[in-house]
Order: C-alpha cells, then structure tokens, then sequence
C-alpha cells in the first residue's frame, strides 16, 4: 500500500498528468453491508470473532477504526466539492480498546432479539486477556493512541460515527445477511 501511494504521488505531479490525488487512509472498516452481501470482508471478521467465540478471552489491544458511510462520504466530498486535492486525510472514528468493542457487540446481539443473535450472546467473552496483543501501528496496546483526524472533520466535513454505532449495524448486518460464524470468513472470495 505505502508503494502504490508514493507512486500516486509521483503520478499526479507530472506535468502531463490529466488526475488530481486525495488519499483516505481508513482503517478496519464497520458498519452497513451491502444487502445480500455473499462474503465476510476482513474487517467484518473482527466483529463476528466476537460474536461466534472465536475469541475465548478479550484481545488485549486496540484498532482504529472508521464507519464505512462516513468513508463513502470522504471519497464523494472532494469529487462534488472540488476539495481535498494533494492532501492526505485519516478515517478514523475511533481506537476502542477491544473490550469496549466486545461490550458493544453483546449490546447488539442483545437488543437485536431474533434467533440468531440470541443463540449467539453467550459466545461473547467477558474477561481480557492478560498478554497485550501485537501493535500494528502506533504504541502498544497498553499506551494511549494518538492521531489527528481533525483535517478530515473540518475540511471535508465528515462527522465521524461512533464506535458503538458501527459495532451495532456491523452486528445488525452481519445477522440480516446471515453471517453467524467466523469459519464462514474466506480469504478467497475477498
């Protein structure tokens, strides 16, 4: 990723070049699927290993992480608003620690109601484990994350959602499509 966006960049300041560059830097996307959505995408899987038990003990760790409409609304703005061009921007609405994600995924199940969501709530752990999970970016996981998204906010106007709303329509969806279990996440069909 870091080598197609150096040369995007290189691209774009030809003299000759016709296209002007906005790059998005998103993280694990959450939220809406798209109706009859026939895969689990990677960053759906992180919610539905909360949701199946794949995860016997909470990650001790955190993600960034970004709701998909407010990613959709980042890549339309600059196109309608002719804004944005030669800039770089974070899409992070959040950085919870997975313990929070977990207490929203419960949440979810719990006041989603059908079958399926009920059968499943009792899957969802409680307890964090004590091995701190790998950074993948930034500090560990027992230090705070710092970022700016505020370029974001205030130049393209997006209002980030909040991490329990993503957990709750990425758990809401993910049912409504029929996805109830990690082994169901096929790296083929990404």
């Amino acid at each position: 990723k870091l080598y197609g966006e150096l040369k995007a960049w290189e691209l774009s300041k030809a003299e000759d070049c016709p296209y002007k560059l906005c790059v998005l830097n998103p993280s694990l996307i959450w939220g809406p699927m798209t109706k009859g959505q026939t895969h689990l995408n990677t960053s759906s899987a992180a919610i539905i290993q909360y949701m199946d038990g794949t995860h016997a003990k909470i990650q001790n760790g955190l993600r960034c992480v970004v709701d998909v409409r407010d990613v959709a609304a980042a890549h339309i703005t600059p196109i309608e608003k002719d804004i944005g061009w030669g800039k770089r921007y974070l899409l992070f609405g959040g950085a919870p620690h997975f313990q929070e994600t977990a207490s929203f995924v419960k949440k979810a199940l719990e006041a989603n109601g059908s079958d399926a969501a009920t059968n499943l709530i009792t899957n969802v752990p409680t307890e964090v484990d004590e091995i701190l999970q790998p950074t993948v970016m930034g500090p560990s996981a027992d230090k705070p994350l710092l970022y700016d998204t505020s370029p974001a906010q205030k130049e393209l106007g997006i209002e980030f959602r909040s991490v329990e709303e993503m957990v709750t329509s990425s758990v809401n969806e993910l049912l409504a499509n029929g996805f109830t279990g990690s082994d169901q996440y096929d790296t083929q069909k990404l």
